[in-house]
């Protein structure tokens, strides 16, 4: 007859009579012989002929083990001196089943039912008397299930389903006998069967069956530590699942919740922008249209916006963010041209750019050391990349998010890995310096932190050095190793833990301060983060010998406060914190796992979020978010909250407002300017300074920050240029200020005669003194952008330019 074989996403199912429903493993004097439940034959298995005291098998794994010695699981049952022993291997707790059957005082032979959780037992109440019985693991609900002579001197018992199995030696023949018998739910003495008789001892009996070793669905999950439930897809295989609304994460154990996909560009519209180069985000190759998306999409930007480069229309500038601000409005959609490689598409034009949305939101995105190199985590496509190049252990990681740049520990020493947009991906690292651990990125003045290779010392690398013709600075020494760093760019504070001390070092002043456990309420700290924007420091310690707890403090410790104290903090391996998200790792005896929480006030349990769970070493974790590495930009913008625009010179920062609108009094928020208001008066100070133009009133505040100002030349702001700007452009205003000045005084002059007319005349010129001649202490210049794009309440819109 014609056989089928199945096909593509088919098989074809063919039903065997005839077969057995288990076989009986023998461990006999010569070997280990194999008997059907349907049939009295026996086969031998070939080149087994020693004497076996016991048989048994993995049916998973096709393989049958042959002893003198117990297979070893979860619980061993044991005969000790006639005794039922119970053994728990994860406590090592031994203890004796007290057996609700007093009769019986010695037990011969017992098996287990891993699916029922059952114990089936032969025990000896008389020398003649035998009983066969059943009971929890525990040793309650016991059942007499049998009692007759041929339970008599057992060798063996096995169990499977509803079916009992065992050999015992028959006195009156000399025989021994392999005995069956069907449960319904006891068994009767006319349901016993004699499967096989033979003179050769046997020592043990085993069934081999699939029913005998199913696997138990509750062990199985166990073992999977999944994050949420857990179902059989077969007999032998389960799979975690995840209530409505979530998914499985990359490492198929981990629910998370369902990632909004990432969208094909949408082109959104056309805006006017008014271009000044700016260092802060400078790619040194124009790009094309697609590099720019990828380049942006790298970054996890919700916004890409597009321009022409001018005079080379082939290639395009492209700007990164995540905020239109409100203000912002298009542009004439004819001054957006299509681009040269592609006329489907549109690149900006002259002081113009065509915007597209990405995505809808930032997704999380983690960077891992690990034992097998770096690999990128990203809640948008919950999967793991491996990066290219990066192969070999990995002990720590960083990151300068504004130079697309990823910095690796690993053997030899720090190396740093260049993203390339024209290949989408990160190309083969560099090595920078020969650092043996502990690193801390300062991505304003490019200066990485770490301990030299072979000494006690802490150093400081300038990573745009690519000639080495300056040599590391010693920052300080410590006499223990250093078990985490991290550092404040902007106030130039380096905080560090060593030997469980938290410590932390001013780089200016050089000065070291230790800081008191009292204030801590730690006896030690493990693991340190920083929010650098707040000056918030996150730290994971220790409270007593169990007790692991996250704190957060300021940064002279003023105000210590415990986020969260619990089992999920034990032996952290990394600390990283963004905004509201508090990301830690740890390390356990089932592996490696990554958690999130959302604090609200505190860190409730109910918000720890696991993110990520690995069977492999990790070492470290960092968040990549345009928001952890802000800009000094955007950082001191940031601070002001400006309604409209912000812009930054080399020692302060201030708002403006485009043409037709000027500050009020609390200097940050801009309001339409009126023909019948004269301009509020503002008092100069160190903080706010005043500008009038007889042209355009340009209101300008600026915030000093002393930490800028030192004399050390790295403390000054790096980028000296202003910061490209998105503005909105108001209409021109139709009142001109100098013509209503005029104008006015000549009726004052014409109205008021004598004394009277002199006195308003010195009064005026005292008025127009104060405004004019006040000097401005910053620069400001004309606004006509009509975009503005920003992080979180920054005023600039991520620029990069040729």
């Amino acid at each position: 007859s014609t056989m089928f074989c199945g096909g593509e996403n088919s098989i074809s199912v063919y039903k065997i009579s005839g077969l057995a429903s288990f076989i009986v493993l023998l461990a006999t004097e010569t070997g280990i012989k194999m008997i059907a439940d349907n049939s009295n034959t026996t086969f031998n298995i070939e080149g087994i002929t020693n004497n076996v005291i016991s048989v048994d098998f993995n049916y998973e794994l096709d393989c049958i083990i042959f002893s003198t010695n117990q297979e070893i699981s979860r619980f061993i049952m044991f005969l000790r001196n006639g005794h039922l022993s119970l053994l728990e291997l994860g406590t090592n707790s031994l203890r004796n089943l007290n057996l609700s059957l007093p009769y019986i005082y010695k037990i011969h032979r017992i098996s287990i039912n891993t699916r029922h959780k059952a114990l089936y037992a032969i025990g000896e109440a008389d020398a003649l008397l035998y009983y066969l019985f059943s009971m929890n693991y525990d040793g309650s609900n016991m059942k007499k299930l049998y009692e007759g002579l041929e339970l008599v001197n057992p060798s063996g018992l096995g169990v499977v389903d509803n079916k009992v199995v065992w050999a015992a030696y028959n006195d009156t023949n000399g025989m021994h006998v392999l005995y069956m018998c069907h449960l319904s739910p006891i068994c009767q003495a006319n349901n016993i069967t004699i499967l096989y008789e033979s003179n050769e001892v046997i020592r043990d009996v085993k069934l081999y069956s699939p029913e005998v070793q199913m696997p138990d669905k509750e062990m199985l999950c166990l073992r999977l530590l999944c994050s949420h439930s857990c179902k059989m897809t077969t007999p032998f295989i389960a799979t975690c699942t995840c209530p409505d609304g979530l998914v499985l994460g990359p490492d198929n154990t981990t629910c998370l919740e369902k990632p909004t996909p990432k969208k094909d560009p949408q082109d959104i519209g056309c805006y006017t922008v008014s271009y000044s180069e700016s260092r802060l985000y400078k790619v040194h190759h124009p790009l094309s249209w697609e590099e720019c998306i990828n380049l942006c999409n790298r970054r996890s930007s919700v916004y890409a916006g597009i321009q022409a480069e001018q005079g080379y229309p082939t290639y395009n500038f492209v700007f990164c963010g995540n905020d239109i601000k409100e203000h912002s409005t298009t542009a004439n959609s004819s001054l957006c041209l299509p681009c040269m490689d592609d006329k489907t598409r549109l690149c900006g034009g002259q002081n113009t750019l065509s915007l597209y949305q990405l995505r809808e939101s930032n997704p999380l995105v983690l960077y891992l050391a690990t034992e097998s190199g770096l690999k990128i985590f990203s809640t948008e496509s919950l999967s793991t990349e491996a990066l290219t190049g990066s192969s070999s252990p990995t002990t720590a990681v960083g990151l300068s998010y504004w130079e697309d740049d990823i910095f690796s520990l690993s053997h030899p020493g720090i190396s740093r890995f260049y993203y390339s947009p024209f290949s989408d991906m990160y190309i083969e690292s560099t090595l920078v310096f020969e650092c043996a651990s502990s690193v801390a990125i300062d991505w304003i003045n490019k200066y990485i932190y770490c301990r030299r290779q072979g000494d006690s010392y802490l150093i400081e690398i300038d990573w745009t050095d690519w000639t080495r013709q300056k040599s590391p600075r010693i920052v300080m020494s410590f006499y223990y190793d250093l078990q985490d760093m991290e550092v404040d760019p902007f106030a130039r504070k380096l905080f560090f833990v060593e030997n469980g001390q938290l410590s932390r070092l001013s780089i200016y002043e050089n000065l070291r301060i230790e800081y008191d456990y009292e204030k801590l309420h730690l006896k030690k700290v493990l693991k340190i983060a920083l929010d650098v924007e707040h000056k918030f420091v996150y730290l994971i310690g220790i409270e007593n010998d169990e007790n692991h707890c996250l704190i957060r403090t300021d940064y002279e410790f003023k105000q210590p406060r415990v986020l969260y104290c619990g089992d999920l903090l034990t032996d952290p391996i990394s600390l990283d914190v963004l905004k509201q998200d508090v990301i830690w790792g740890v390390k356990s005896d089932d592996g490696f796992f990554v958690y999130r929480c959302e604090l609200n006030s505190r860190c409730l349990k109910d918000n720890i979020q696991r993110l990520y769970r690995s069977s492999e070493a990790i070492y470290d974790i960092k968040i990549n978010h345009p928001d952890k590495q802000p800009h000094n930009a955007m950082y001191l913008c940031s601070k002001l909250q400006c309604s409209h625009n912000c812009s930054v010179t080399q020692d302060q920062v201030s708002c403006t407002c485009p043409d037709g609108m000027s500050l009020s009094s609390d200097n940050v928020t801009c309001q339409d300017i009126t023909s019948t208001t004269n301009p509020t008066s503002v008092e100069q100070s160190e903080t706010s300074k005043v500008e009038s133009k007889t042209t355009t009133e340009h209101y300008y505040y600026a915030a000093s920050f002393p930490h800028f100002l030192m004399s050390t030349p790295s403390a000054a702001v790096v980028h000296e240029e202003l910061p490209q700007e998105y503005t909105k452009a108001a209409p021109p205003s139709n009142v001109d200020t100098s013509n209503e000045t005029s104008d006015r005084l000549a009726v004052i002059v014409t109205c008021v005669v004598g004394i009277l007319a002199v006195v308003c005349l010195l009064l005026f010129v005292v008025w127009r003194t104060k405004h004019e001649l006040i000097p401005n202490l910053g620069n400001s210049y004309a606004q006509s952008s009509q975009l503005e794009l920003t992080h979180s309440n920054v005023a600039a819109f991520d620029n990069v330019s040729n």
